[in-house]
């Protein structure tokens, strides 16, 4: 099974993780007129996670949400390997999932989304 940290911190695998390397790129116009792309960076990492967790794996999302940046570790399928990244997290949503705070363990079940966009 694949693991996730955020800095030290094992994160349970989500639900959904979708992960979309991005290209950037310069555009630039010559005095010609034609267009030139120059590729800054090749592969910049973007990934959407949307999962269900309870209260005590919410106080932890919440505790890097409002950090500035923080490193992901997890598995490249390409490399074969564990990877790095300096990411933060933006687009932070959560829910009470409809009639889970009545549970006595836990003070609900929570359906939980956010982005990962790397530096």
């Amino acid at each position: 099974m694949q693991k996730i940290y955020f800095d030290q911190t094992e994160i349970p695998f989500p639900h959904s993780w979708v992960e979309n390397p991005e290209k950037l790129k310069n555009t630039f116009t010559t005095e010609a007129g034609t267009e030139i792309d120059l590729i800054v960076r090749a592969k910049r990492l973007s990934v959407s996670v949307a999962t269900v967790c309870l209260d005590d794996e919410l106080k932890t999302y919440f505790q890097f949400r409002d950090k500035n940046s923080f490193i992901l570790t997890k598995y490249d399928p390409l490399t074969k390997s564990s990877t790095t990244a300096t990411v933060r997290m933006d687009s932070f949503n959560y829910e009470l999932v409809r009639k889970s705070s009545g549970l006595t363990a836990t003070n609900g079940v929570w359906k939980v989304s956010f982005n990962l966009e790397e530096f």
